[in-house]
């Protein structure tokens, strides 16, 4: 998905989220717990839009460093960010964000064994 197509699909999530909430019809009263996913969601949706702009790229495990008392535990901020995806039909690498490597090397590796005697 090309990232103009990403930020235009995020925007349009934006958009739409909020028109459902100051739709007189569907009145919700939102709990706490509500309210703290959607800003778990905005702040996620902030650090995709910058990484696209700014062709930066993000770990999962700083995403959740950048407010860990928001997140409580990385599960939380996966968790969005999985969802989010989905949303917008896309994979975490398309909107710049990795998981953290153990190593240096990403990918498949092949070792060759020298023969020497």
């Amino acid at each position: 998905m090309p990232r103009l197509d990403i930020i235009c699909s995020l925007e349009k999530y934006v958009v739409d989220f909020v028109i459902t909430l100051l739709d007189e019809k569907k009145k919700k009263i939102l709990s706490k717990g509500k309210i703290i996913d959607i800003t778990r969601l905005f702040y996620i949706i902030q650090i995709i839009l910058i990484n696209i702009k700014n062709n930066i790229y993000t770990t999962l495990r700083q995403i959740f460093y950048t407010n860990p008392k928001l997140f409580i535990n990385q599960r939380n901020s996966n968790k969005i960010i999985g969802k989010l995806t989905k949303i917008i039909k896309t994979s975490r690498e398309q909107i710049n964000i990795y998981n953290a490597p153990k190593g240096i090397i990403r990918g498949n590796i092949f070792l060759k064994e020298n023969k020497s005697s």
